[in-house]
């Protein structure tokens, strides 16, 4: 993993409000905490954070904030909603007490590919990583993290492979990483934590 992990490469736009509520938040936290136990959302030994998730809402799309990979308990005022993203203009566009993660536009991707799409996970497992690039459908090693270019390849995967259930995803120009997506958060973290850790809970 690259030191350079959690380095937001996008225009970022936010407008201050309060912390999103409702159900959807309190579901994005605890999956998020959950991936966090796991191992597979944390922080580099420089307290640089790793992983994200997100999910679809009403209003556009709650995603966990950039450098909260370290947090051991995420809440609410951890999270922002992104009420539109630009890829091709490498901008986005939220609302909330944080600046979104910096894989925003890797999520973005993978929502613009369909709309059944209602969850994106993100994490980290080297080993995992290593087994399944080439494995299962994979991003280009050129094509770095948190980019248009990986949003779009991202997207052009997802519009490909995706059949209605979870899908899990390599990016092999960021060591380490792997994406998962499904109609709900439960499906997205199942297939991550299925594909990386053999389904340990």
């Amino acid at each position: 993993m690259s030191s350079d992990e959690g380095v937001v490469r996008f225009r970022s736009i936010r407008a201050a409000a309060p912390p999103p509520d409702g159900a959807q938040a309190v579901a994005l936290c605890g999956v998020r905490n959950h991936l966090y136990r796991l191992g597979l959302i944390g922080a580099l030994p420089d307290g640089t954070g790793y992983g994200n998730a997100s999910v679809r809402s009403p209003h556009g799309v709650l995603i966990t904030g950039t450098g909260t990979g370290g947090i051991e308990h995420l809440l609410p005022e951890h999270i922002t909603c992104i009420e539109r993203c630009a890829i091709d203009a490498n901008t986005v566009w939220c609302s909330g007490p944080v600046d979104a993660s910096s894989e925003t536009m890797t999520h973005m991707g993978a929502y613009a590919a369909s709309s059944g799409i209602g969850a994106v996970v993100h994490g980290h497992h080297t080993g995992a990583w290593r087994r399944l690039c080439g494995a299962i459908p994979t991003t280009d090693s050129s094509i770095p993290y948190g980019t248009p270019q990986m949003a779009r390849a991202v997207e052009d995967l997802v519009r490909r492979h995706y059949q209605g259930a979870g899908l899990l995803l390599a990016m092999q120009g960021h060591e380490g990483g792997v994406l998962a997506v499904g109609g709900t958060l439960d499906e997205a973290v199942a297939a991550l934590v299925d594909g990386t850790m053999g389904g340990r809970a």
